[in-house]
């Protein structure tokens, strides 16, 4: 029996960040199982990682696509096993099948968000995962509740495996950024898609701009986004140099600009778990974040501060009140996140995926 893991989206900066922390921790506790990764083109980076551990399959057709489809027929054999690390999967495909849930933003955000086409696809490949799958894994107690809210109970075996932190981002402690003058500011992690509210942020910082000396960072990709939000490229403009949009940076980048920020940002209007709020107070940095999804249960009760993600006066408050904490006031956040987040492990993570995996490899083999 193969036991094939889809790894296309490896490098991603969502669903790659999974894919990298658990995917190699999980390959070396269930060996010897046989485990073949479909993988892009020019990989090697990612594969060598596991030296020699796996075979792999590298797949030339983009995720959703028909060809896709065709591909995963040519490659798939009776009976192997398949772990859906993302929403794309063989869906003429009924062998064995595990499945990783992020989230369900697609069905739970509003049409006019994510646009009917995609509501639609995405429920037919949610519902496809449910009725397939033997195994469930999910990123937070709230992703669990939502899928049962959109798609109803599963026969599946589901278990909830937390997201975790390389101990890189508690151990290291950089010196301040010396690349651009950016003292103090605020730091916010995401790609610009209309779930991640930077529309309010931006609204927020900008009636608190008179009121705090801080600058407001910017990372993830960001191409098109003043023309994908109607007239607003007007107060971009008139934030000036007050903004900085750094695009998509390393990991060892993001953690310095992260643990020298005043505090990270998080305006989603939904997210599954939220890992870049909890990398951020493991760095020692305070996080702000809405009280939307996952959020509130991964930050814990009094590890963050929490505002309503449609109000941009209570954002604004937050970051004017944040601004003039003591510094008592603030090494006193940074220590409650720094503890809640030990809680919080990559190791433990794959321990749980691998334990679950075993126990349902052995169940096929002994039927």
């Amino acid at each position: 029996m193969r036991f094939l893991i889809d790894c296309r989206k490896y490098n991603d900066s969502g669903i790659g960040t999974y894919i990298r922390s658990v995917i190699p921790r999980v390959v070396k506790i269930i060996y010897p199982l046989k485990v073949t990764l479909l993988v892009p083109k020019n990989s090697n980076d990612f594969i060598k990682i596991f030296n020699d551990q796996v075979d792999t399959i590298v797949m030339n057709n983009k995720p959703f696509s028909l060809g896709e489809q065709f591909e995963f027929l040519k490659i798939l054999n009776k009976g192997d096993f398949f772990w859906a690390t993302s929403l794309s999967h063989p869906l003429f495909y009924f062998g064995p099948f595990i499945a990783t849930i992020h989230d369900v933003a697609q069905l739970a955000l509003s049409v006019n968000i994510v646009g009917k086409f995609t509501k639609i696809v995405s429920y037919f490949y949610l519902y496809s995962i449910k009725i397939k799958s033997i195994l469930l894994f999910y990123n937070s107690l709230f992703t669990k509740s939502q899928f049962h809210y959109y798609l109803g109970s599963s026969k599946a075996h589901e278990i909830v495996t937390p997201l975790g932190v390389e101990d890189w981002w508690c151990e290291r402690r950089a010196p301040k950024y010396k690349k651009v003058d950016l003292t103090p500011y605020f730091i916010c992690v995401g790609n610009v898609r209309p779930h991640k509210n930077l529309n309010i942020l931006f609204q927020a910082f900008s009636a608190a701009l008179n009121l705090i000396p801080h600058q407001l960072v910017v990372v993830g990709e960001h191409e098109g986004f003043r023309t994908s939000v109607t007239n607003f490229s007007d107060l971009l403009d008139a934030l000036g140099e007050r903004v900085r949009f750094l695009g998509r940076i390393s990991d060892m980048d993001l953690f310095e600009y992260i643990s020298n920020a005043d505090a990270l940002i998080f305006p989603s209007l939904y997210e599954g778990f939220g890992l870049p709020a909890l990398e951020a107070m493991a760095a020692g940095c305070p996080v702000i974040a809405s009280t939307a999804g996952a959020l509130p249960e991964v930050c814990g009760e009094f590890a963050a501060a929490y505002f309503d993600p449609t109000s941009i006066d209570q954002l604004a408050i937050v970051m004017i009140k944040h601004a003039r904490l003591s510094q008592q006031a603030r090494l006193n956040l940074v220590e409650l996140g720094q503890e809640y987040t030990k809680i919080y492990n990559w190791d433990k993570t794959a321990t749980l995926t691998a334990e679950a995996i075993l126990h349902i490899s052995k169940t096929l083999s002994a039927s």
